[in-house]
């Protein structure tokens, strides 16, 4: 891994924003309605999605809550619950041992679509509420921390999901775990307001440590700005969580992971979902780059310039315009203008794909994306308001990086390319198999 991340380092944002296609729109709404449609897809497909050739519950949740938010896919939404009851120890439990960013994702999703976090399938189990609680720690050096599990790559991730989901259920989060989250808050030093995923010793700055793959992380910074919002504590934290964001955004309005490795759709999907949640979306230091965070996440969804089974989904920099799961899941909420803490709105069962059937008049023929007419009710978007984390593709495209196409250029130039796309897609792999399991 040291050696993967020291390449990174020496290519630096080399797969910066989407793999030259154009968006098939600018609309945040409209991107998430495509987006939704192609999450639709999967779905039908299989429950749990697929991620890495294995169902996955956690990009599963992201994409059910995400398509709430875009306001349809409620079918999907009423077959992701149905499977839920029926295998909710595999989707909140994993190893047998309560995931507290499960249980939370899971909590989120029953409170926007009407149903009680309290009495989830048969019991005993049924009430997710009293799951998350009781995976606080009561003491040691992790006091409030939420879950037994390592918190060493997704301690503050999942704290922060924790709290916004026990505030949606009407609970009060314990002092202890806002105190918590707070303490692990960078301080004064260069990486001041940001959050690494999990700091064991307070005294010691914050640092990137490559080989850990750890350091001041986009990720945790957001979701800590999520749960911070939603308790309603840590404004002057909250405030100097968005400065550090503000100066490692990148020259495209994006945001990667960590400093240098460039924008990719997950970070910057959910960065943009903390900046909604504290409105400063629109807040000018984060519009002065050469694209808007929603220009430089909606860059990243792919068009007509592909085949019609991939279409809406968005795909990860170095993957040959591959669809990504992962992405698209986490993207969809942002596009639609929803924080991870929304409130409900209305939820269409008919999706909207993406049209791009030619259109063509007496003198000119063109191609361009045209909304379809959904499949049955036309969807409307949910109206969030603030209220207080791969690699997946469908059946015909699975991989972390897929061949480059044959273009002419030398030969050494396509080796050297694809050599840095695999070390990506393995950091990339490890990332995002961490996240996904938070």
């Amino acid at each position: 891994m040291l050696g993967v991340v020291g390449v990174l380092a020496l290519v630096g944002g080399a797969f910066t924003g989407a793999a030259g296609a154009d968006a098939p729109t600018q609309d945040g709404p409209t991107a998430a309605g495509y987006a939704t449609a192609w999450l639709a897809d999967q779905l039908d497909g299989q429950i749990p999605m697929q991620n890495f050739g294995s169902p996955d519950w956690g990009v599963t949740l992201d994409a059910a809550l995400g398509m709430v938010a875009a306001g349809s896919g409620g079918d999907q939404i009423d077959a992701v619950w149905a499977s839920l009851e029926a295998d909710l120890e595999s989707a909140v439990a994993p190893g047998g041992v309560d995931a507290p960013g499960r249980l939370a994702r899971v909590i989120l999703l029953a409170t926007v679509t009407g149903r009680d976090p309290r009495a989830i399938g048969a019991a005993p189990g049924a009430d997710l509420v009293a799951r998350l609680e009781a995976t606080r720690q009561t003491g040691g050096a992790d006091l409030g921390l939420f879950g037994s599990q390592s918190p060493t790559y997704d301690g503050a991730f999942r704290q922060g999901y924790a709290l916004a989901a026990l505030v949606a259920a009407g609970a009060a989060p314990e002092q202890s775990s806002i105190d918590w989250l707070l303490a692990q808050q960078c301080g004064p030093e260069a990486d001041g307001g940001a959050w690494m995923p999990y700091r064991a010793d307070l005294s010691v700055p914050c640092a990137v440590d490559p080989a850990m793959f750890v350091g001041p992380d986009t990720n945790a910074t957001s979701a800590a700005i999520t749960g911070l919002t939603a308790v309603g504590a840590g404004d002057e934290a909250v405030e100097a969580a968005l400065g550090w964001l503000d100066s490692v955004q990148e020259t495209d309005g994006g945001w990667g992971q960590m400093v240098g490795y460039g924008t990719e759709p997950n970070s910057t999907a959910l960065v943009l979902q903390s900046l909604i949640a504290v409105d400063a979306q629109d807040d000018p230091r984060f519009a002065d780059r050469a694209a808007t965070p929603l220009q430089a996440l909606l860059s990243f969804q792919l068009g007509c310039d592909v085949p019609e089974a991939d279409r809406g989904a968005f795909t990860y920099p170095g993957s040959n315009d591959a669809p990504n799961g992962f992405a698209t899941a986490q993207a969809v909420g942002a596009a639609a203008g929803a924080p991870v803490l929304f409130e409900p709105g209305d939820l269409s069962d008919g999706v909207t794909p993406l049209d791009c059937t030619p259109v063509t008049t007496s003198t000119t023929t063109t191609v361009a994306p045209t909304t379809a007419a959904p499949t049955t009710a036309a969807p409307t978007t949910a109206a969030p308001e603030v209220a207080g984390a791969t690699q997946s593709s469908s059946a015909s495209t699975t991989g972390t990086a897929t061949g480059l196409a044959l273009t002419g250029t030398p030969a050494g130039t396509l080796a050297a390319a694809g050599s840095i796309a695999i070390l990506a897609g393995l950091v990339l792999l490890v990332g995002a198999r961490r996240r996904s399991a938070a």
